[in-house]
């Protein structure tokens, strides 16, 4: 579990309680009538909100640089910004761009279509570099080779001589 730190603005009004908003999450939200319970139900739902998208296969954004948050707050008339930490799985999914050759992607595509255990792209693709990266470790550790097991050889019948014995000579 990796612990991560976001930024929330905090927001108050005239006879309201405090309210908490995330830039790097919209539409995460909540509030509290102390700043105290403001940040209790602010990691709350932040977790929440993580958790749903871990769930719903969406990557967890990196967060905004402070500067960035500072900004907003200020064109938006937040109050306040406050660092809330939440955990995150290590194997959360991380969004990336890639170049691949058009031919390759057809073929992957192709093979997706035609196996219903393939949910999408990067799952193939998460898959296929899990598979590549076992193999190349156990083959670094002298483990398995292709196949998944390790051949082994007979060893060849050892040929006692003796110069001064000859089977032959016994008949």
């Amino acid at each position: 579990m990796e612990r991560r730190a976001y930024y929330g603005i905090v927001h108050k009004d005239t006879n309201s309680d405090f309210g908490i908003s995330f830039p790097d999450f919209p539409g995460c939200v909540s509030a509290g009538s102390t700043l105290e319970e403001l940040k209790e139900n602010a990691v709350e739902a932040l977790q929440m909100h993580i958790d749903g998208m871990l769930e719903d296969f969406e990557p967890v954004p990196d967060a905004t640089p402070s500067a960035d948050v500072h900004a907003e707050s200020e064109q938006n008339g937040g109050s306040a910004v406050i660092v809330i930490a939440v955990n995150v799985p290590e194997n959360a999914l991380k969004r990336i761009n890639i170049t691949i050759k058009t031919g390759d992607l057809k073929a992957i595509d192709r093979y997706i279509d035609e196996h219903e255990e393939e949910k999408s792209r990067s799952a193939f693709l998460a898959k296929c570099a899990r598979r590549i990266i076992k193999y190349d470790t156990t083959k670094a550790a002298g483990g398995p080779r292709r196949g998944g097991r390790k051949r082994l050889r007979k060893p060849a019948a050892k040929k006692v001589t003796s110069p001064t014995h000859h089977p032959a000579a016994e008949q």
